[in-house]
């Protein structure tokens, strides 16, 4: 097939992405971050008759989903799974999507330590989720004190983007992909020079010697079991999906920009940055456990209260 007419057909079947299926006897519904590992799954749905997706668009609206039972899969920063738990609702890790997806970024200069934020003013989005738990436990672990760094929260990646481009006095951004290569294609129409910060996930490896797992699917409990043959085909999907889109990044980038409202260029720029994987929760277990006990020393109150090691299906 030639590229265009795929692009063709793919531009075609993203329209219908965020419906169901007719022809499809069970069709399922997967909400989706407003990131990049969501590609891997949009790519996956294009190739079922059975499965569509849709962006959900802050982390509040994923708990009140979960909570109203309206969403039975979704993808989710790996804190959120573990506190709706704690708050009862039957919920548990099936897969996870990427490692860590957040870059550091700065005007006028380059940011090499954390300790370099202080005195300045720094913008992200979703206030006590996985952006702000990732860089204040960094922060707090460094011994560094982050009453002396001015944060500024957003609702969602994009606000987080205007602002930081728009406003001379925020000094910093710590955005998920693929704001964060958004950011700085825009800032070349703007003529703004941004600089690329500290790698957060080396960074991690370094204090904790450990890999963050940042996000992945994880689905209602009796959900689950009841359409485990579902969940099976679907992460061989994911993995098929991933390779794909390692190996066809510009195509990628074309699902990209349909499911997440932003640019081609930024979105197959943020591949290379995001760290996917396709990992079945139970094969990492002990990774997210550990990474779920540094954030609850940090603050108990961002996994809920306690850790759990029997939320992992499958």
């Amino acid at each position: 097939m030639k590229r265009r007419e795929f692009l063709n057909i793919c531009a075609a079947g993203l329209c219908v992405l965020n419906a169901p299926n007719l022809f499809a006897n069970n069709h399922y519904k997967i909400f989706v971050a407003p990131s990049i590992p969501s590609i891997t799954i949009a790519k996956a749905a294009l190739n079922r008759v059975d499965t569509s997706v849709k962006v959900w668009k802050n982390p509040d609206e994923l708990r009140v989903g979960v909570a109203s039972n309206k969403m039975q899969i979704m993808m989710s920063p790996t804190n959120v799974c573990t506190m709706l738990y704690n708050k009862g609702f039957d919920v548990g890790y099936v897969n996870f999507l990427t490692t860590l997806q957040t870059s550091l970024i700065s005007k006028n200069k380059a940011i090499s330590e954390l300790k370099q934020l202080v005195g300045k003013s720094i913008i992200l989005p979703f206030k006590n989720d996985m952006p702000d738990i990732i860089l204040r436990t960094l922060l707090k672990h460094l011994g560094i004190d982050f009453n002396k760094i001015n944060f500024i929260y957003t609702n969602t990646p994009p606000e987080a983007l205007a602002l930081f481009l728009s406003k001379n006095e925020i000094d910093a951004a710590y955005l998920p992909e693929p704001m964060a290569s958004a950011a700085k294609l825009k800032a070349k129409l703007k003529s703004i020079n941004i600089y690329d910060g500290i790698s957060s996930d080396k960074l991690w490896k370094e204090c904790f010697n450990k890999s963050i797992y940042q996000a992945g699917i994880i689905a209602n409990h009796k959900f689950y079991e009841e359409n485990k043959s579902y969940f099976i085909s679907l992460e061989n999907d994911l993995k098929a999906s991933l390779k794909w889109i390692l190996q066809n990044k510009s195509e990628a980038a074309l699902i990209g920009a349909n499911l997440l409202n932003a640019p081609q260029k930024a979105i197959e720029l943020s591949i290379n940055n995001a760290n996917l994987c396709v990992e079945n929760a139970k094969d990492v277990k002990k990774e997210v456990l550990e990474f779920l006990k540094i954030i609850h020393e940090y603050n108990p109150a961002l996994v809920g209260g306690k850790v759990h090691d029997d939320i992992f299906l499958g």
